[in-house]
């Protein structure tokens, strides 16, 4: 039975830099638990806050100012991301933020595989009005603190875990093969 990691970010601007939040949660031999969550100090040079984002997520530069910064996180994160095939909600920007933060801080970017619930829940439950993490985890009656890292990030793997369950699938990668969802490299 494949591990499967789900990540979510919460950035402090619109520079794919500047992580302030970040939230793991692991789905292993059926079990879902949340993994790791932690603000974050953006690096000096991405340590702008907007009003946009600040009013989406609610994070304040004086939230992170004792934070750690991710060179002091990393260890842990780089284990739980290489440790299984790696799922985000829309995808395409946590794993931007993740691989910019680690070249703007110095850390490898880690070696994973992973893949976007948002084409999962188009598949897995075709009739919402939107595939938005809020209105899929609403439907399926999943707890949420939207736009909080760690609820995200344990949203977006019930969701993986609700699909596995409606197709009766125990393996992710069997279920991903059979709705022809491809795995990518960050």
């Amino acid at each position: 039975m494949t591990r499967v990691v789900a990540v979510d970010v919460e950035t402090a601007s619109s520079d794919h830099r500047s992580m302030c939040a970040i939230g793991l949660s692991v789905l292993e031999n059926g079990v879902l638990e949340e993994a790791f969550y932690s603000l974050i100090k953006p690096a000096a040079n991405a340590n702008h806050f907007e009003y946009f984002n600040t009013k989406v997520h609610g994070i304040h530069p004086k939230d992170v100012q004792d934070a750690p910064t991710l060179p002091e996180v990393y260890p842990t994160i780089k284990s739980l991301l290489e440790s299984g095939i790696v799922v985000a909600h829309n995808a395409v920007f946590d794993v931007s933020v993740i691989k910019n933060c680690c070249l703007n801080t110095g850390c490898p970017v880690p070696k994973v595989t992973y893949f976007d619930s948002v084409p999962l829940s188009r598949r897995a439950f075709p009739l919402l009005v939107n595939h938005k993490l809020d209105t899929v985890a609403r439907y399926l009656k999943i707890p949420l603190d939207h736009h909080h890292a760690g609820s995200d990030a344990y949203a977006c793997l019930a969701i993986v875990a609700a699909a596995m369950a409606k197709y009766e699938m125990c393996d992710c990668e069997t279920m991903l093969n059979y709705l022809k969802i491809s795995l990518k490299r960050m």
